[in-house]
């Protein structure tokens, strides 16, 4: 569904609207929980690092003379369970001074670097977590506490261990909470997509009827609602459903008026021009004796004609641009069409002391229905009469020259002529004199509608108009 080819459907910008939003709280949600989560697991491990340490001070062993020990085999016991690795940890002991009294660690990346914790012994701070960063780039974590027990009282214990393994859950559970976030996303825009293809089924409908139906050539054309439709839509329909009835009752009469205006204007001048040939037959040899021409009279007859075309392309011009000029494309010979209407114009040229010369060229190995084209051909004839016409009319030299081209996918019918004045082929908002602009302009809306493609050429005294026809439905 399309309402516009540049833009995004209704249906997918309620979805990504409603996604975005979710996905919005979402993050926002799973993010403070992710925090809380994160604090959690933080809390844990400094509270198993804060039991390791209070495990180790029962083991240490300090004699009179100040000396601190502590045995690998208690550091590293395997059957102690902690959430750190067995063989990672850094055990010190200092006095208030910052003299190392005992150090033990088996870890080569262990840090080396503790003056933030001389600061804190300094400053006779105890139960101190300090992060610790290697020379390595690996983080560690600490804990300083004070042995209130021995002999000289401002010894200090310190205890590190690596956070990696506490890290590894961290970055886990945040590839979980990631992967469930996008799961839940998907989730949403899947239950969207049905729910919004249900709401939107009505309308999604009534657009495409609207865009597919021509319901301005359809008197009486009225759009279906459907019982599943929601009240919105309902109105929506019964709203247009309203307007179209007040457009086919104008319409209605407008065409009404156009048939009744054809009838009325047209039925006057054709019965001028019979009661002109009819006197003209009955009183051939009294005109030759009375001051009536035989000129005057067929000057008459010309000018009903000229004047019965014009109203015609009038009304042709009335039914085109008040939409009631249906178009309806089928398969015929192109070639046998033009020699039909150059037959039918022949009298018209002879009566301007005009003739035509027909060239044909056609297209090699085009087989037996080279020339044939899907267009309209009552369209297609307006388009041809009015050209012929206006060349034959405003040509100073005869003859008219009608030119045929048959390619591999199009036929193009070329009309030239010769003529005097240079006011008579300006068209599309430039001067024209009544007629053959109104042809032109004819054509123009025509070519539009049938969709071939026109050009026009106009120099050296010579005019030159062609239409370029596709052989195939467009």
């Amino acid at each position: 569904m399309n309402f516009a080819k540049t833009k995004m459907s209704f249906r997918w910008q309620l979805i990504l609207s409603l996604c975005s939003l979710i996905a919005l709280v979402l993050i926002l949600g799973y993010w403070l929980l992710f925090a809380r989560f994160q604090n959690e697991l933080e809390r844990d491990f400094d509270q198993s690092l804060y039991n390791y340490t209070a495990d180790l001070l029962q083991n240490v062993e300090i004699n009179s003379t100040g000396q601190a020990d502590i045995s690998s085999e208690v550091i590293f016991n395997k059957d102690k369970v902690f959430p750190f690795p067995h063989g990672d940890a850094l055990v010190k002991i200092y006095n208030y001074n910052f003299d190392e009294i005992f150090s033990y660690t088996m870890d080569q990346n262990a840090p080396v670097n503790l003056s933030q914790i001389q600061k804190d012994i300094e400053a006779h701070r105890d139960n101190q977590f300090r992060d610790l960063v290697s020379d390595f780039g690996e983080e560690w974590r600490g804990l300083l506490v004070q042995l209130d027990d021995s002999p000289d009282p401002q010894l200090y214990f310190f205890v590190a261990v690596p956070k990696y393994n506490l890290n590894q859950q961290v970055r886990t559970f945040k590839s979980i909470f990631i992967f469930g976030e996008v799961v839940i996303i998907l989730l949403c825009a899947f239950a969207i997509s049905i729910t919004s293809k249900r709401i939107l089924t009505p309308l999604e409908k009534l657009n495409a009827d609207i865009l597919s139906t021509p319901f301005l050539h359809q008197m009486g054309f009225l759009f279906e609602d459907s019982k599943n439709s929601p009240p919105e839509v309902s109105n929506l329909i019964n709203a247009l459903n309203e307007l179209l009835k007040r457009i086919n009752q104008t319409l209605g009469a407008h065409e009404e008026f156009v048939d009744q205006a054809a009838h009325q204007l047209k039925t006057p001048l054709t019965i001028a021009r019979g009661q002109l040939e009819m006197f003209l037959q009955q009183n051939m040899l009294k005109l030759k004796e009375t001051k009536i021409s035989l000129a005057d009279i067929n000057t008459a007859i010309s000018e009903i004609d000229y004047m019965s075309r014009t109203i015609t392309n009038l009304l042709s011009l009335v039914q085109i641009e008040s939409g009631f000029q249906s178009v309806k494309f089928e398969k015929f010979d192109f070639l046998d069409h033009v020699l039909k209407e150059v037959d039918r114009l022949d009298h018209y040229a002879k009566s301007n002391q005009m003739k035509f010369l027909l060239d044909c060229k056609e297209f090699e190995g085009g087989g037996e229905h080279q020339w044939e084209i899907c267009s309209d051909p009552q369209l297609i004839s307006v388009v041809l009469t009015n050209l012929i016409e206006n060349a034959i009319k405003y040509a100073s030299v005869s003859p008219v020259k009608i030119d045929l081209i048959n390619e591999s996918a199009h036929v193009i019918f070329k009309v030239s002529n010769s003529f005097e004045s240079t006011d008579l082929y300006q068209i599309n908002g430039e001067k024209h004199k009544l007629g053959h602009g109104l042809g032109l302009y004819i054509v123009q809306k025509i070519a539009t509608l049938v969709k071939i493609k026109t050009e026009k050429k106009l120099e050296d005294g010579k005019f030159e108009f062609s239409i370029i026809i596709s052989k195939s439905l467009i």
